[in-house]
């Protein structure tokens, strides 16, 4: 007996021992190889090309401050369209380099929507700091306003806003400021990821919380409810306690570019947890996608969550070109039918992956998913 009741006793110690300490589910994928290859194939390149568009946007806000005139303007509007395009790509990775004493990457330059009359202020004082809790007078949101003003604004208001009167100067030297903020901030994460924080990252292959695969996952769900919460829902007025649309809280709201930018940010995430590169001009790389076929019940899930990413993005498609903060001015249907496609992959994006995978969801959205 007491042989008997060692060898059970051998038995359940090696079972304990044949699942990962962290809880995660028996099985024999190299999330390692995982971290590695979505570090070096997508956030450590993308992140690289991040930095140098807001270097680009920076020199082109500098032309145009210069010397304002349409030619300018619009080199410089171009130059904020392809650094915002690009930042959609990397902001799901809000975490390690990304994370500051003031708050994360995308509080501190992508919050919108914009406060148009507190940045008056601020150039009319002269003086300014860009590290306080204000963020609506800095980040993407205040170039945006800067470029395209107000509705009443045409691009002669704009341009004669950087040549005329006493506050001109101060207003391109508040748009530079802002710009190169944006520079430093992004520099420094870019920096991070190309020196030792990739090798953290990729050592950190546990599934506990703090592990980078706790990260990825949390930070993807996150990032997929900035789409459907703030990007969306709330300028249609579809979040609980909303009477109405609120329009002018899209992002990107004075170009009108709200629509493309969630756009191209549900296709980043899609291209994140699927690791097949939407363009397939980039390598492939091991995914959230490729761990969940590897475990129990992960293929159901990865059919089911391909296939609500399909209507997700046939809703995004019949919006067609249309502006987000008119179409939710006019409580067009097709932007609750994106928002409720939205709210069906939740689901798989959030509780089911972190369930299956063995990763604990540590962040509360507040929206009751």
């Amino acid at each position: 007996m007491r042989i008997l009741a060692i060898a059970l006793m051998l038995s359940v110690i090696v079972a304990a021992c044949s699942s990962d300490d962290s809880g995660a589910p028996n099985d024999t994928f190299d999330r390692r190889a995982m971290l590695t290859e979505l570090a070096d194939a997508y956030i450590v390149p993308e992140y690289t090309e991040a930095y140098n568009r807001a270097a680009n946007m920076r020199a082109a806000l500098e032309a145009f401050a210069a010397a304002p005139n349409n030619s300018t303007l619009l080199a410089a509007r171009s130059a904020l369209a392809a650094a915002m395009n690009q930042w959609q790509r990397v902001n799901t990775f809000d975490f390690g380099p990304a994370e500051s004493l003031f708050g994360d990457l995308s509080t501190e330059i992508a919050t919108f929507p914009s406060n148009p009359d507190a940045i008056e202020r601020k150039i009319a004082n002269g003086s300014w700091t860009l590290t306080g809790f204000d963020r609506d007078t800095r980040g993407w949101n205040t170039l945006d306003y800067l470029l395209y003003g107000t509705d009443d604004d045409g691009d002669n208001a704009i341009i004669q806003a950087f040549m005329i009167g006493e506050d001109a100067t101060k207003r391109a030297s508040y748009m530079n400021a802002v710009a190169e903020k944006i520079v430093t901030e992004i520099g420094q994460v870019s920096t991070a990821w190309n020196g030792t924080y990739r090798n953290d990252f990729v050592s950190r292959n546990g599934t506990d919380a703090g592990s980078a695969t706790s990260d990825v996952v949390n930070n993807l769900a996150m990032s997929f409810e900035h789409i459907k919460n703030d990007k969306v829902g709330i300028p249609a007025g579809l979040r609980a306690g909303q009477s109405r649309p609120e329009p002018h809280r899209v992002e990107a709201y004075h170009s009108g570019r709200s629509m493309e930018l969630a756009r191209l940010h549900f296709e980043a995430i899609r291209e994140i947890w699927e690791g097949r590169p939407a363009g397939g001009s980039a390598p492939a790389f091991r995914s959230l996608r490729s761990y969940l076929e590897t475990v129990p019940g992960g293929q159901r899930l990865v059919e089911e969550t391909r296939a609500q990413c399909a209507a997700v993005q046939q809703a995004f498609d019949a919006m067609g070109d249309s502006s987000l903060a008119s179409l939710c001015q006019a409580n067009d249907p097709r932007v609750e039918a994106l928002h409720t496609e939205l709210q069906k992959l939740t689901r798989f994006f959030k509780s089911e992956l972190s369930s299956l995978l063995g990763v604990a969801i540590t962040y509360s959205s507040g929206d009751g998913d």
